[in-house]
């Protein structure tokens, strides 16, 4: 009765443990191309998809959990597998193959940049007039303070969509 008692206990604590933790299984596949960290856009499921998990350049499946069917999700980095597929990161370490899904926007922003060597900017020149800071990633409108900053840190967008996009933010004062 003991040894019947220790056993139950033990396979208990196990499926606790397992409950708790992500489960991963052996590498499905490994990367073949560095992390695309600008491309962003939604991706939309056809069949219940599986994740994956990114440690270094190796794929492990997540066996705990999914994604619905039928259901969009944003993405914000992609990578090539080894398999031959693209992986979309939909959340913070967790990729879905581009073999479950349906449809993929993609979202580039638009971003243009000064000349080399412009000593201040223009901002009744032809280029955006959105300005972001590429040391602090905060953007400026016209009209609100540092608006003109020194052009080696500058970039330019059309409109603030494209700043938040490329991962801007808009300045406080």
């Amino acid at each position: 009765m003991k040894k019947g008692l220790l056993s139950s206990i033990i396979a208990t604590s196990l499926l606790l443990v397992g409950s708790i933790f992500p489960t991963i299984t052996q590498a499905d596949t490994t990367t073949t191309s560095a992390i695309n960290m600008t491309e962003t856009g939604t991706v939309t499921t056809n069949q219940m998809a599986f994740l994956a998990g990114l440690h270094g350049n190796l794929f492990t499946r997540i066996t705990d959990r999914g994604l619905a069917p039928n259901t969009a999700w944003y993405y914000n980095q992609t990578v090539i597998g080894a398999d031959g597929f693209k992986y979309y990161r939909v959340a913070t370490n967790e990729w879905v193959a581009s073999n479950y899904l349906g449809k993929i926007n993609e979202k580039t922003p638009t971003v243009t940049t000064p000349p080399a060597k412009t000593p201040n900017i223009d901002t009744n020149s032809t280029y955006g007039k959105i300005i972001g800071n590429t040391d602090s990633k905060i953007y400026h409108v016209p009209g609100q303070r540092n608006y003109n900053i020194n052009s080696k840190n500058a970039i330019f967008f059309n409109t603030e969509q494209d700043a938040l996009n490329a991962g801007y933010r808009k300045s406080l004062r």
